[in-house]
């Protein structure tokens, strides 16, 4: 199997948030992806050749209905070792529940096949679990996967990764960043402002009076609160 990891949920300094002790790298989703191999192409063009539009349109149903019954063999397996929300109708399995380990989907086949099309199938975290368990769901599954698919060379996994964030030291550091950051000089696309703290969180305020404050997010506090840790800061922080 081909194991692909996706960071593109995670911010572009998310190296920097696990460096500063602020987050980890966790996982929030595994795709499986069934990839016809070049070698099953060049199969699959020498079984169409002289055959007729109709003839050809069974053979591919036939492939279809054979790669889908591989996935299935093999998300049967997972689902046996790992409860899946919404594989299976179950009366017992609660989404508000912690007794189920991944949020399963997939898509259904179009017409003239029907059912379910296993080709592509992902697998959720439950957001009811904690972290820990999640990612202990998570490293199990890619396990067997490794287990069962190691070899498979038309199975690709690709790994959704994010950042998981450590609540109590980030709260602290923006409790720092509230405390620090207010008076400071500041440009936001080319206009040159000052941060002030108000009652729903910090802003940056325009000098040009014509121009209305920006709120800004917990996680920009958190990274002009670097750059003065840093002595990075010259007069003015930079928020573009």
């Amino acid at each position: 199997m081909n194991v692909l990891h996706d960071q593109r949920m995670k911010p572009p300094d998310w190296e920097l948030w696990i460096e500063k002790g602020l987050a980890l790298d966790g996982v929030s989703s595994i795709a499986l992806n069934y990839r016809f191999t070049q070698s099953d192409l060049n199969k699959e063009t020498l079984l169409l050749k002289d055959k007729s539009s109709d003839e050809q349109d069974k053979i591919r149903q036939e492939q279809i209905l054979a790669r889908n019954e591989q996935m299935k063999v093999l998300m049967d397996e997972i689902a046996f070792r790992f409860p899946c929300y919404q594989y299976e109708k179950s009366d017992e399995i609660a989404y508000e529940g912690q007794n189920w380990d991944f949020f399963f989907w997939c898509r259904d086949f179009d017409p003239p096949l029907q059912g379910r099309d296993y080709s592509y199938i992902t697998l959720g975290a439950n957001e009811s679990q904690t972290p820990q368990r999640q990612e202990q769901a998570f490293a199990g599954l890619l396990a067997l996967l490794e287990n069962l698919c190691g070899d498979n060379l038309n199975l690709d996994v690709i790994v959704q990764h994010q950042l998981r964030y450590n609540e109590a030291r980030y709260e602290s550091t923006l409790i720092t960043a509230k405390r620090e950051l207010p008076g400071r000089l500041c440009t936001r696309r080319g206009l040159k402002g000052t941060l002030a703290l108000f009652a729903d969180g910090l802003q940056f305020v325009p000098r040009l009076k014509r121009k209305e404050p920006t709120k800004i997010s917990d996680t920009d506090m958190i990274r002009l609160l670097w750059i003065i840790e840093d002595g990075k800061a010259g007069e003015y922080l930079c928020l573009d």
